[in-house]
Order: C-alpha cells, then sequence, then structure tokens
C-alpha cells in the first residue's frame, strides 16, 4: 500500500477569475486526499493526472462563467440603454454558449425575443430554462407572460397554476392568474383568487383595483351618482356645480347607461339627459353609441 503524502494547498495573489479557480481546486484537492487516506493502491503518476485534470476544468468553469458575466452585463447594456434588441440578442446568445444553463441569461434572452415578435423563439427558451430548473418562478412568469399576450389563456392558466404549486404565495402569479380569468369571463374564479392574493397582501394596488373591475364585471345593475364642486381664485368666477345620477344594466347586446346630468356655471342652471351603450361586435370588438339631449346653455344641446 501507497502511503498518501499530505498535498500542499495553492496560495496565489493572480487575477479574480484565477483566484475562483484556486479556490475551487482547494477544495476539490482536500477532497481527493481525503480520498487518498481510505483508498489503497494509488500511484502517485495518477494522483497528479487527477490533481491536473481538476485544476484546468475548474478553470475552465470559472473563466468560462466570468465571461458569460461580462457578456450578460452587455447584452442588457444593449438592450436597455442602446435600444438594440438584435445586439442584445447576439451577446446573450454568446453568454449562453460559454454558460448553457445560465438560467438568468436565457430568461432575458426569451423576454428580448418577445419584445421583437419571435415568439416561438421566446416560447423554446423559456421551457428549455424549466426543464433544468422547473420552480424558476422568473421563468414561469415570463412563459406565462407571452401566453397572455398572444390570447393564449388556456396554456397561460396551465403554466400559471403549475408555477404556484410550488410557490402558493407568489403574488406575482396570482395576480396574473387572476387576469387570465378574467380574460376568460371566469369571474368567480379569479374573484377567489384575487382573495387569496390580498389575504397575503391586503394593500397590493394591482389586486385591489383589479377586485373592483370583477365586481363592475359581474354586476348585473348597478346605481351611481356623483357630485363635483370646483373653486376658482379669481374675482367674479363664482364655483361649479356638477353632478349626476345614473343607472346600467348588463345586457346580452352590452352595458346600457341612463344618466341625469346637473350642473351650474356662469350663474347658469341646466339639466342633461343622456343614454350610453356599448354594442359588442365579437369578442374582442364593442362600440361606442351615446346620445344626449339638454334645452339649456349650460350643457351641450
Amino acid at each position: 500500500m501507497i502511503k498518501a503524502r499530505r498535498i500542499i494547498r495553492i496560495q496565489t495573489e493572480a487575477t479574480p477569475v484565477l483566484n475562483r479557480c484556486v479556490t475551487h481546486f482547494n477544495s476539490i484537492v482536500s477532497f481527493i486526499h481525503s480520498i487518498y487516506k481510505r483508498t489503497f493502491l494509488v500511484g502517485e503518476n495518477m494522483k497528479k493526472a487527477i490533481s491536473i485534470f481538476c485544476f484546468v476544468v475548474l478553470c475552465s468553469t470559472s473563466y468560462g462563467q466570468a465571461n458569460a458575466d461580462e457578456l450578460f452585463k452587455a447584452a442588457r447594456t444593449a438592450a436597455f440603454e442602446e435600444k438594440n434588441e438584435a445586439k442584445a440578442i447576439q451577446l446573450a446568445r454568446q453568454a449562453l454558449s460559454l454558460t448553457p444553463h445560465y438560467a438568468d441569461v436565457e430568461i432575458f434572452l426569451g423576454r428580448v425575443y418577445s419584445w421583437t415578435k419571435q415568439y416561438d423563439s421566446a416560447v423554446i427558451h423559456f421551457e428549455n430554462v424549466l426543464s433544468y430548473s422547473p420552480n424558476n418562478e422568473e421563468a414561469i412568469i415570463a412563459y406565462s407572460d407571452i401566453e397572455y399576450w398572444n390570447h393564449h389563456y388556456d396554456k397561460a392558466l396551465a403554466v400559471t397554476t403549475k408555477g404556484l404549486t410550488s410557490h402558493p404565495a407568489s403574488e406575482e402569479l396570482l395576480l396574473r392568474k387572476a387576469k387570465i380569468l378574467i380574460a376568460q369571463k371566469q369571474y368567480k374564479e379569479a374573484s377567489l383568487v384575487t382573495d387569496q392574493l390580498l389575504k397575503i397582501n391586503n394593500k397590493n394596488a394591482a389586486a385591489i383595483a383589479l377586485a373592483s373591475s370583477i365586481r363592475d364585471a359581474v354586476a348585473l345593475n348597478k346605481i351611481g351618482a356623483y357630485y363635483d364642486y370646483l373653486y376658482f381664485d379669481r374675482e367674479g368666477m363664482k364655483p361649479w356645480h356638477l353632478a349626476g345620477v345614473s343607472y346600467s344594466r348588463q345586457t346580452k347586446a352590452g352595458p346600457v347607461s341612463l344618466n341625469l346630468n346637473y350642473a351650474k356655471r356662469f350663474g347658469i342652471t341646466g339639466w342633461q339627459g343622456e343614454v350610453d351603450m356599448y354594442p359588442r361586435i365579437s369578442k374582442s370588438i364593442y362600440s361606442y353609441v351615446s346620445f344626449g339631449y339638454s334645452p339649456n346653455a349650460v350643457t351641450p344641446k
């Protein structure tokens, strides 16, 4: 049996990249040394060969990572400061060629592809990240966004729902799920999601606004009223009084609203009746029709 000799650690004052290599090398050498103590029939030449191989591999990995970081930084500068998406894509692809499983770079590349409307390429990169990092929340959000923007609501919902299994308290994912359900006119389910989100964070402004819009969407009948008082810091200008009441109803053709408006301006008082309608032409297109009449000069006739 050959007795293993103590392996001397390497110390250096070289560049940061080399320092990183040496740090990794020292760790692997310690590991190999511990194995040497527990094994036998390991020749000195074999020990040297293994050590050199580990050093070369670790230095190559560290050097590639450092270069990928620099390329990623340059790609972000190209995209956000220079507004040059083509250059950003080229630099990000170079970074990935050095470090293939660099999730941040690949998600960034997918988003740039989506900005340039290369949706298929974007999806490929998001799916690739999720293949080696299935719980990557940023990748899930980006994937859900691109499917939602392209009106692929079923796919967007599936991606978001799956992401919530690993990130159940994610406000970003819950917010996206609620928006997708609203787009599918599943208001009851969307309301449950916003309620869940507001339990996590009752100050989430986007969730509060979304919950309000859901209530408006599901209301069959609505009654409203308003009053505005405008004061002018100018001699001779009297305050304005504007008020009104309204009744709205959801119909199969679209919402219809009846309004009665009151105005007192320039010392003149007047009333105006108004009808607003939003006839639907298709699922994604609607029109607006309005008719109003007033016998007084203070409001449009």
